[in-house]
């Protein structure tokens, strides 16, 4: 008769939490606010006219506020601002990184069971820039090397719901970075082309 009680308690408890959850709004007309937190190993390859050499690997850290509107049930179009810096140390000094963009994303979502719980499919491509500087120790701080940024990626991850508004993401994805020096001209033209996969989490909101 106790066990009996508590699975009937339990299955109440579990009747109300599938329909709160169930709420989750991802209707169109609902705008999406959120944050993502992404770890990026990229490889790097340099290119010079016909010439590709690998040029090593990047490890780096992204943040990356995000607004977009429903425009159908379940797909939502909107911008984002991918912010990232690094640090590390080379045979001719401390080198720095800091990178800005705006992208331009895509994110569908699909309805799995548990309620709560939504899968989802995200891609995009911006631009922005790069600004590289190194530090010897020794004397003035030479001019940043300053570049152009064509970024897109592709993602898939796991939306878990929390209530009708708000949802923690988790995703893995792939991307690319082209980097394509401003300040030189003439025929000497080259790019850094990095590629790879990232580990992504985040918040979201929907209003």
């Amino acid at each position: 008769m106790y066990q009996m009680k508590i699975y009937r308690i339990l299955l109440v408890g579990l009747f109300f939490s599938s329909v709160f959850m169930a709420n989750a709004q991802t209707e169109k007309g609902k705008v999406l606010l959120g944050i993502n937190a992404s770890l990026i190993n990229h490889r790097v390859t340099f290119k010079m006219e016909e010439e590709t050499k690998a040029a090593g690997k990047i490890v780096k850290f992204e943040i990356s506020p995000r607004v977009g509107s429903f425009v159908t049930d379940h797909l939502v179009l909107g911008i984002g601002v991918p912010i990232s810096y690094s640090s590390r140390e080379t045979d001719n000094g401390i080198l720095t990184k800091s990178t800005s963009a705006l992208i331009y994303f895509m994110r569908k979502y699909f309805d799995t069971n548990p309620n709560h719980l939504k899968t989802f499919l995200q891609g995009g491509i911006g631009f922005g820039s790069m600004r590289e500087k190194y530090d010897s120790g020794i004397g003035a701080l030479p001019e940043p090397d300053i570049q152009k940024i064509f970024l897109c990626d592709l993602s898939f991850g796991l939306a878990f719901f929390l209530g009708k508004k708000v949802s923690l993401d988790i995703g893995v994805g792939y991307s690319s970075i082209t980097l394509k020096p401003k300040k030189y001209g003439g025929d000497y033209k080259y790019k850094n082309i990095s590629d790879g996969f990232s580990s992504t989490m985040g918040i979201v909101m929907v209003l």
